[in-house]
């Protein structure tokens, strides 16, 4: 059975909305047939994208300023482990980018639109801050830099 709603992974740049073909406005049609209208993305179709990105970020950000800022000898795996757990559960949102030159990169191919960039980027660094602040207050004689990695 095909479905009027398309997913993240098929159409990311527009978000359907959808058009009963027949019925109450508004009220799906019986077997869910219907119209599919594709209209840009605004801020409040974001909030999921952007809290990914977001906690991504944060999830990411700290774990390099624990394990490798604090020249843990395992700190790449630590990294590689975040990072498969950040895409794995919440790649399906926005595509776990969790890196602005990622964004970039998707924004350039037009994979998103620059409203969605703006937005990611704008959650990414504020959870790389977050992520630095939280680190450096639960570890206050931490030095960036200090340590070696390898």
């Amino acid at each position: 059975a095909d479905s009027a709603w398309k997913t993240k992974k098929e159409h990311v740049d527009l978000v359907p909305t959808f058009r009963p073909t027949d019925g109450a406005p508004g009220a799906p049609t019986a077997g869910g047939a219907g119209t599919q209208e594709e209209r840009p993305p605004t801020l409040g179709d974001l909030k999921d994208e952007a809290g990914a990105e977001f906690v991504g970020t944060f999830l990411l950000c700290f774990t390099i300023a624990c394990a490798a800022g604090q020249g843990q000898p395992l700190a790449g795996v630590a990294i590689g482990i975040t990072l498969t757990c950040v895409v794995y559960g919440m790649g399906h949102l926005s595509g776990a980018h969790v890196n602005p030159a990622v964004t970039l990169a998707v924004a350039i191919r037009g994979k998103i639109s620059a409203l969605e960039a703006g937005v990611y980027v704008a959650c990414q660094l504020l959870g790389a801050f977050a992520a630095a602040g939280v680190a450096s207050t639960l570890a206050p004689d931490f030095k960036p830099g200090g340590g070696e990695i390898g």
